[in-house]
This record gives structure tokens, sequence and C-alpha cells, in this order.
């Protein structure tokens, strides 16, 4: 009889590694302590840095191109990219004061620094903001970021709730809840509508304080959500509303354009 042999194949992908973000920051010509922020396993990942470095951390002394590589026991490996700029004199780390709903939630994003503090004790690049917890009127939040090397830089931004109420009635108590950012605009808005109902045909209508229209739009709402973006460049600034109305949902917001 023929005989035949077996012997185990083992098919491997390099490892999933992208730890680093796109662009750090660095204090003029100080050095900077890199810590590779994932705790990859070093019996079965080792790491390499484009300095010649190896291990879970690097020191950085200039501005420039860095990556950093994980290869497995197998020697697949995979590499991660990342640039090191100096520190900017003034950061605008939050952008402009912003008006939002009693409903609505703000995502704050400071950009990829070494360390935050905010105002609100956070210490993560990114923090929501509720417009229910904040409550109607104008709260100011601060950030100190740090970046490495130690120097720091400041920037707070004005966030004021409005009840947002039209001619009476709140906004967004319907199952079709409408989000618009950015709100004030001065001319590209977003829009993003949740929930039901789907699969119908949806009217959208913005119109002046004094019942005018001044836009008119018509889309099928296919999913739980649905994204579109509106130029309103040519529409004078000013306070209006915009309405979304479908066969059985109404959701109605006030627009600001600067």
């Amino acid at each position: 009889d023929e005989g035949f042999a077996f012997d185990d194949i083992i098919i491997a992908a390099p490892p999933s590694f992208d730890p680093m973000p796109d662009t750090l920051y660095i204090c003029g010509s100080d050095s900077g302590f890199i810590p590779l922020p994932v705790m990859a396993d070093t019996s079965v990942y080792s790491i390499s840095w484009s300095s010649g470095a190896t291990g879970m951390w690097d020191t950085i002394t200039t501005t420039g191109s860095y990556a950093v590589t994980a290869t497995d026991t197998l020697g697949f490996s995979t590499t991660d990219y990342f640039t090191v700029v100096p520190f900017p004199a003034a950061p605008d780390l939050l952008g402009p004061d912003i008006t939002i709903c009693i409903d609505d939630t703000l995502v704050l994003d400071a950009g990829p620094y070494h360390s935050y503090s905010w105002s609100t004790s956070d210490t993560t690049q990114t923090i929501t903001v509720i417009g229910g917890d904040l409550g109607e009127g104008s709260t100011t939040i601060t950030l100190e970021v740090t970046g490495l090397g130690g120097c720091s830089g400041t920037d707070d931004i004005v966030v004021t709730v409005d009840s947002c109420i039209v001619d009476g009635i709140f906004e967004n108590k319907a199952s079709m809840a409408m989000r618009l950012f950015p709100n004030p605009t001065s001319g590209m808005l977003q829009v993003n509508v949740d929930g039901e109902p789907t699969g119908k045909d949806v009217s959208m209508l913005i119109f002046d304080l004094q019942s005018r229209a001044v836009m008119t739009r018509s889309f099928v709402h296919h999913h739980q959500e649905t994204s579109f973006t509106l130029d309103l460049s040519d529409v004078a600034k000013g306070t209006y509303i915009i309405r979304l109305v479908s066969d059985d949902a109404t959701s109605t917001k006030k627009l600001i354009i600067r």
C-alpha cells in the first residue's frame, strides 16, 4: 500500500497593531519619553522603534517621522507610523463657542497631546458634554494639555444650553430625533436623523421666524440613522426653525446661522 504523511500547517496573519496617534507634540528641542500606549505581551511580541530602541518605550529627542514595529514569534510583523511636531505656541484645542439644546450631547476632542486636565475633572483626550447635565445658560469649560517634555497650553470653550422651545413646544420629543452640528453654523450644517420611523418619506423644511420658507428637501429615512450635509452659506444670518415631518413623526429644532 502507498503510504501518506501528514503535517500541521499554521496559517497566521500579522499581529493587529495600531497603538500610536498620527501626531504627537514635543516641547521645542526638549526630549520626550514615549511609552507604548498598549500593553503588548512581550512574551509573544517583540517591539522595535525606528530610533533603534526596543521594548515598550522610547525617548524622542527631535521632531520628525517615526515608526514602531511589533513582531510575533512566527516572524510576522506590523508597523505603525507617527509624526512628532513642535508644541504650538497657542493651541486652538476646542474651537469656537457653541450653543446646544438641553437634550443634546456634545463631544469635545482636544487632539493627541501627552496629558489632559479638564475643568470637568476628566483626564482623557475627549469628553462628552450633556446639555441636561449643564442646565440652561452658559458654562465655560477649560482644558490644559501638556506635550512631551512638559510644556503646556490652555484653551476654553463657552457652551450655552438652550431650552430649544419653539412656539411653546419642546423640541425632539418625537421618536424621530434630529441632531445638528455645528449649531450655530456659518454655512455647512450636518444633519443626523435617528430612530423611527425607518423606510418612510421625510420632508425637511427650514423657515425663518416669520414662517417664510428658505429651504426644503425630501429624503427617505432608510436606516436607524440618516445623515446629510446642507450648504447654508447663501442663507442670511439669523435664527431659523428646521422641521422634519413624516407620516407619523415630527422633529423640530432651532437653527442659528452666523
